[in-house]
């Protein structure tokens, strides 16, 4: 009988967010490593209403959560959310045998624990952040957050995202793996990229709340000559054109306001169609214990299309997959002469070597971040588990 691996967390699926897409190429990678493999969280209602279906061959059960920014909401969801799962997991009839894992900084974590005392079956954890306080501006929901981190240590399998998160863990008895965010290069066929009006098209395909640094990032492009400006556009998806237009200042954003296309939330495919009209991903990032933590699930996704990364050099991803003038651009910092020389680099490459850039790219995931990569490390250390 194929050993079942529950993977549970609050996120819509298919293709909701970030996490949602790491767990489907977790899921791919599993069931590839001949599990049976079933995931508990609440579904994508653009994708489908059904409340249990197939997606990629894998079980999806709906526990229909509810988001709300209503605190007391909130946390009625969040009870109500694990009392399903509580319950689903019970029905699944899982034994010694298996491993349920939780993708998630939640307490939902609180009934797969006690159930595995009945159930004995495996647990397995998946840290995808590491917050510091000073990022967190109330103390009690800081010190939720970091104790939610270190309760990882409880699982017998953990899959951090990142080594400085795994530093956190060594010694926590249980076996211990680095995965990085990983794609699917199979999914989408390589096109290669249009210049022919003589414009790049930069993309920055997140919400800057946290880790990015965006208001850099926005000064920098403001530094740039009006020549420069006008091969230029940057496609901002998650953060309102008001918010840069305070930010710049009325008499910049007059002047370079036409460099700016403006997305609100995007169905995937239309998603994919963006990535695949944009040349480079702008992300700078300060360095810090969140930033140097974290992993952008966005630098895999963009490489998929052929996206060239202009990042800071802060993180595994610059360690160990990118390289500056191989299959990126990577510079120190994030000060805005620092952003801005970046960009103008990128913008000053002939075409030809931008192409060499885009193509490493693509091969980057190909070779280091398509989960076909990744199977036989997850199955190494899940059957480890069992040996223990």
């Amino acid at each position: 009988m194929k050993r079942h691996v529950v993977i549970c967390g609050l996120f819509r699926y298919p293709r909701g967010n970030a996490t949602s897409n790491y767990v489907q190429y977790w899921a791919d990678a599993l069931k590839l490593a001949g599990y049976k493999v079933t995931i508990l969280s609440y579904v994508n209602k653009e994708y489908t209403s059904k409340q249990h279906f197939l997606y990629r061959g894998v079980d999806v059960i709906d526990l229909e959560n509810h988001i709300s920014i209503i605190p007391l909401q909130r946390l009625l969801n969040g009870r109500l959310f694990q009392f399903r799962m509580k319950q689903t997991i019970k029905k699944l009839k899982l034994n010694n045998e298996d491993v349920v894992a939780v993708c998630d900084f939640s307490q939902i974590s609180n009934p797969v624990f006690k159930l595995k005392k009945k159930y004995h079956y495996k647990t397995c954890g998946y840290p995808l952040e590491w917050f510091h306080k000073e990022f967190i501006n109330n103390e009690k929901r800081a010190q939720i957050r970091e104790a939610e981190f270190q309760r990882n240590k409880e699982h017998d399998i953990i899959f951090p995202i990142s080594h400085l998160i795994a530093q956190q863990f060594e010694l926590s008895g249980a076996i211990v793996d680095v995965i990085p965010i990983m794609a699917d290069a199979e999914e989408f066929q390589y096109k290669e990229k249009d210049l022919s009006n003589g414009k790049y098209e930069l993309i920055y395909p997140a919400n800057g709340a946290l880790k990015d640094a965006l208001d850099q990032m926005l000064v920098g492009l403001s530094l740039l000559s009006k020549e420069e400006q006008s091969r230029i556009i940057l496609h901002i998806k998650g953060v309102k054109k008001e918010y840069v237009q305070n930010l710049l200042g009325e008499n910049t954003w007059e002047t370079m306001k036409d460099v700016f296309v403006f997305h609100e939330w995007l169905e995937y495919a239309d998603l994919v169609k963006l990535y695949q009209s944009c040349h480079y991903l702008l992300l700078a990032r300060e360095t810090n214990q969140m930033t140097m933590a974290n992993f952008p699930s966005k630098v895999p996704e963009v490489m998929t299309h052929g996206v060239v990364p202009i990042v800071t050099n802060v993180g595994d991803y610059t360690k160990y997959y990118l390289f500056d003038g191989e299959n990126s651009i990577v510079f120190d910092g994030c000060e805005p002469q620092t952003v801005a020389d970046a960009i103008r680099k990128a913008i000053s490459l002939p075409y030809d070597e931008y192409k060499r850039l885009s193509i490493n790219a693509r091969k980057t995931v190909e070779d280091k971040f398509d989960y076909h990569n990744w199977v036989v490390a997850y199955q190494t250390a899940i059957e480890k588990a069992f040996l223990n």
